[in-house]
Formats: structure tokens, sequence, C-alpha cells
């Protein structure tokens, strides 16, 4: 059969929820992949990619590579590191559906789940350790930008924009405890999550547990470590509401309604 034998196709909406679900993922998520769902995906062995050609380490077969079907080969803008040399890898499964960008994935452990849905133009680094899963959605456009998934669970909409030099921390460094109660200040697992077309400054940072509503703006520089509410516009370090009802369009001389896709 080869190193390219074909382990499964993909073909229709309600097939895209399970692969999310073996991915870990919530099924959910399929509406902020809407036109994923509608292409022929195959999965092979990752080992059996280019991804890894190049790499001083092995790949069991739990680790696999989904793309769209005759896809595989041009996946020239995803580019994998291993750090700390680690040299055996379990539970990996990447699926990367866009080929625009430069991806660039540090693989600090075992059990590691990535989407990258369909038109997504993504320039950024993704530091992964310990179990991490990132979702991201379809159409969503990102810059020079750094992620720090370790521990915790990234999820961001359809349609969003990551300007450069954006930091996202989706865990915490190290444990806090306070010491009178001595119970931890925050949860052992963390996330950040965007809604559908947000979008979020140069040199922004978001912090872990932040929750961007649909339709928000977070300005430049600003450094956001709670809930921002839908189509509000925030700013400042830390982050405040500057206005309300707003919108934002990638298209000038399109109004916001116009722009902003449906579900």
């Amino acid at each position: 059969m080869g190193s390219t034998t074909r382990m499964s196709i993909i073909t229709a909406q309600p097939l895209l929820e399970p692969l999310l679900r073996l991915m870990g993922m919530q099924p959910a998520l399929v509406r902020f992949a809407t036109e994923s769902a509608t292409k022929p995906l195959r999965t092979v062995m990752l080992r059996d990619t280019p991804l890894v050609k190049d790499l001083k380490a092995s790949f069991d077969d739990h680790c696999h590579l989904t793309t769209i079907d005759g896809e595989a080969d041009r996946l020239t803008n995803v580019k994998l590191a291993l750090p700390g040399g680690k040299q055996s890898y379990t539970g990996l499964h990447l699926t990367i559906l866009s080929t625009a960008g430069q991806i660039s994935l540090l693989l600090g452990g075992d059990n590691q789940r990535v989407f990258v849905g369909v038109g997504c133009g993504v320039r950024s680094s993704f530091h992964l350790s310990h179990q991490p899963t990132v979702f991201i959605g379809d159409g969503t456009t990102i810059g020079p930008s750094k992620f720090i998934v370790s521990n915790a669970d990234l999820k961001i909409g359809a349609d969003c924009q990551i300007q450069d030099d954006v930091l996202v921390e989706c865990s915490h460094q190290h444990q806090m405890h306070d010491l009178a109660a001595g119970e931890p200040l925050h949860e052992h697992r963390s996330s950040v999550s965007l809604a559908r077309h947000v979008w979020v400054g140069r040199r922004a940072m978001l912090l872990p547990g932040v929750r961007i509503g649909e339709g928000a703006i977070v300005q430049a520089g600003a450094v956001v470590a709670d809930k921002v509410a839908p189509n509000t516009l925030v700013g400042g370090a830390p982050a405040r509401c500057l206005r309300e009802n707003v919108a934002w369009t990638r298209q000038y001389g399109k109004t916001p309604e116009a722009a902003v896709p449906k579900v």
C-alpha cells in the first residue's frame, strides 16, 4: 500500500463532528468550520508525511495528520520543532486544512491536537505542551504572533483577525496559592476563547481565562485579563470597555452587517 495509505475520507458535515470529538475538542465547534465540513478529508499516519521527514524522533500509530484530500504534500506552511530532545511521540493529531501562511508548532509532549480550518492565513508560533488543544476556525488570519498553550485549550472562531506581535498566554506559568486558605488561585487547566469575527490589535496580550465575544475589537497594546462582551471595543492595561455597540469589517465601503459572516 505504501506510505500514503488512506486511512479515512470524511466528506460531509455530520462526519466533521466525530473528527473533532476524536481530537478531544467540542463537536459544537463545527459551527466555526462550516466550509471545512464540506471538504473531502484524508487522514494518514503522521510518520508517513513530509512534515516529520527530517525530524530525529519517532511517531507511533496514534499520531495522525488530516488534510483536504490530495493536499498533504502541499503543507509547506507547517513546520514542526521538537524542544527538549524528546525522541518519541504518541497521541498527536494535526488537522491542517489551509496551505497559506507559516505555522510553527513546538511539540513539547504527547497527546497534542491542532485544528486549522479552511481559508486561514496563519503566520505564528505555537508552544505546545501538557496535552493542549488548538482550534482555529475557517477564514481566520493571524500575523506573526506567539501562542503559549500548555495544559490548556485555545479556541479561535471563524473570520477572526489577529494582528502582528500578539501574545496569547493560555495558561499560567506557575501554580499560585492563597497562603491563608492554602488553595490554588486558578484552575488546574485553563483556556482562551475567541468567538466569531474578533479583531485583536497589534501587540495586544491575552491572558489565561479570557473569553472574547463575537465581533469584539481589542485595541492595539491592550492587556486583556477578563471577559470581553460581544461588539465592544476594549483597550488599555488592564483592558476596559471604551465603547459598546461597535462592529468592524475587512472590506472598506461595506457596512459591517454585509461583511460579517452569518451562520
